[in-house]
């Protein structure tokens, strides 16, 4: 049988570990009223190829009229605010996020926000690290903005390559 000042020392020690544990874990947590699910409800944006806007590449680029370029202009814009309107961002008081912007099937991973709330980290250290500008942040109100980069297919021709189109956007959330 052990001596029971050794089975009392085990248990010191467990418990002395459970309660840093649990410390550790309330520490990470964030207090930030970012915490909580964020549904977009306005989107503005600019979006560029190379160093035109998307509007002259139709013109310039790719040749398109005026009439052309105001109608593949519309369809580019629908398609952009479908995508984005109305998309949540869940950022949970653990530092973990989830996004549905992302497609197919969303994005998640770990934020992080500086002390004074103007800039929140998606994925910082990775290759997906992504810098997010918060404008506003109250409990029920958000304003972003952030570089998306994405390959779009904007004459669509298959036999043509795709083209690197440069978002700067601008997101309104409420909560």
């Amino acid at each position: 049988m052990k001596n029971p000042t050794t089975i009392l020392t085990y248990l010191c020690i467990i418990g002395t570990l459970f309660v840093f544990t649990n410390c550790n874990e309330e520490e990470r947590k964030s207090k930030s009223n970012l915490v909580g699910t964020w549904i977009v409800t306005t989107v503005d944006y600019d979006a560029y190829v190379g160093s035109m806007t998307v509007e002259e590449y139709y013109l310039n680029q790719l040749g398109y009229t005026q009439t052309e370029t105001d109608i593949a202009m519309a369809l580019f814009d629908d398609e952009v605010t479908m995508y984005l309107e109305s998309s949540k961002i869940e950022f949970e008081s653990t530092h973990d996020y989830w996004t549905n912007i992302a497609s197919p099937a969303g994005d998640d991973g770990v934020w992080s926000i500086n002390d004074s709330e103007t800039m929140i980290i998606l994925d910082e250290g990775t290759i997906w690290e992504t810098p997010v500008t918060v404008h506003t942040l109250t409990s029920t109100a958000l304003n972003i903005s952030f570089t998306m980069v994405e390959e779009l297919d904007l004459d669509e021709d298959p036999v043509t390559e795709d083209v690197t189109v440069t978002f700067d956007i601008t997101l309104a959330l409420t909560k």
